[in-house]
């Protein structure tokens, strides 16, 4: 799979140092940073290729269905505290 990165060249001016109209480092961002400090030195892409495994979907799922059923045993569990308390609550009431 090939994914293409648009961003931008980005040079750094540190107030520290030797001289502060030389950059002190460069950076690629996928946005222009606002302030003295920075200045957009070019536009830029970058075209990063990667191997996607054939069991990345089904290993996925698997992991959304754990925290799915992770949340509904903690709101079950919730639903029941609230319940208790509620019998409790009328139980003093008298009332049903």
């Amino acid at each position: 799979m090939e994914v293409e990165i648009k961003g931008f060249i980005i040079a750094y001016f540190s107030k520290y140092g030797e001289s502060s109209a030389i950059p002190s480092s460069y950076s690629f961002m996928t946005y222009v940073p606002e302030g003295v400090q920075w200045a957009k030195v070019c536009e830029h892409s970058h075209i990063v290729k990667f191997e996607v495994p054939d069991n990345w979907i089904p290993q996925r799922v698997e992991i959304m269905r754990a925290a799915q059923a992770k949340a509904r045993v903690a709101a079950e569990e919730t639903v029941a505290e609230i319940e208790e308390n509620l019998q409790k609550l009328l139980c003093l009431e008298n009332s049903v």
